[in-house]
């Protein structure tokens, strides 16, 4: 929220300074066609995400001769899917015999993204530029139970099956976690226009090195067989650090001195560094992000 004041607080400022014939001032709307971004590894966050959704991305620019300050925020962005959780434990009784109990879990999820990115540049004739600024990008995420079955098996010292039962498990079971991505990064740019043409090839790359938050909560009220299980409630936060490169690569088309058509295929990765807890250490979800933009952008 924070970073969304600082975004509407320049555009203002901008609008002002362009009025004033001081500097250039542009708009800019993007379309990103992009997976949602988490790449999860095991437990209840083994999450699948496989559509990718248009992320509309509105961007704010000021240039004073080689200077520019940029800033984008994406609207909400939201991302329909699946995960499962499996748990297996295994017990031995008088007769040698395994006792195998195996918990299922299908969930259904929902997922919604919102960027913000700040960044202050200089441009030189070449065509290079280098820029930095500040990025911020936070995830919320709800889990919904859609079936749970309890499968009892029975396993002899030879191996064999002796017998399996499965049975399922009521209730309600919901979770909810929220996970922040936030600081710098620098990059660098590139654009060749070519000379028969009005197009421009242009390419950028950022490192970003980010900290931020991670919070989980889940309850559960479950019957088994018509008796209510124990009530299940447990939260978990964790500070994240992280770090990781995005790049961009593609054309834009001038259509006239002030209005231009730009297509790229923009990615991001951000590997995420296992925080240790008292309990064992935990791996959080990384970012990865790919897929083409569409870029309009007006100059005033």
């Amino acid at each position: 929220m924070k970073y969304l004041v600082c975004f509407l607080i320049f555009g203002l400022c901008a609008m002002w300074a362009s009025a004033q014939n001081k500097v250039a001032f542009s708009v800019e709307l993007e379309a990103w066609n992009t997976e949602a971004g988490l790449d999860d590894d095991d437990g209840l966050e083994v999450g699948s995400y496989g559509d990718r959704e248009l992320m509309p991305i509105i961007g704010l620019a000021a240039q004073y001769n080689a200077f520019f300050i940029k800033a984008t925020q994406s609207l909400d962005t939201e991302w329909s899917g699946t995960a499962s959780l499996i748990s297996v434990n295994n017990d031995t009784d008088d007769f040698g015999n395994t006792l195998r109990t195996t918990l299922a879990s299908q969930f259904e999820t929902e997922l919604e993204r919102q960027d913000t990115d700040i960044s202050i540049g200089y441009s030189w004739p070449s065509g290079f530029s280098l820029f930095g600024g500040f990025k911020q990008i936070d995830f919320t995420e709800s889990f919904g139970l859609e079936r749970l079955t309890a499968t009892f098996d029975v396993i002899d010292s030879t191996g064999t099956l002796v017998s399996s039962d499965q049975l399922p498990i009521t209730g309600t079971w919901v979770a909810d976690r929220e996970v922040e991505y936030d600081g710098p990064f620098i990059g660098v740019a590139y654009g060749y226009a070519l000379s028969n043409a009005p197009i421009t090839i242009m390419g950028s790359a950022a490192y970003a090195d980010l900290d931020g938050e991670y919070g989980f909560i889940q309850r559960a009220d479950l019957v088994f067989q018509g008796q209510a299980l124990d009530p299940l409630t447990s939260t978990l936060d964790a500070d994240l650090e992280a770090s990781g490169l995005s790049w961009k690569i593609g054309a834009t088309y001038s259509v006239s001195q002030s209005f231009s058509v730009g297509l790229s295929f923009r990615s991001q990765t951000y590997d995420v560094d296992p925080v240790t807890l008292p309990g064992g250490v935990l791996q959080l979800p990384d970012l990865e992000s790919n897929g083409a933009q569409l870029t309009l952008r007006y100059v005033f």
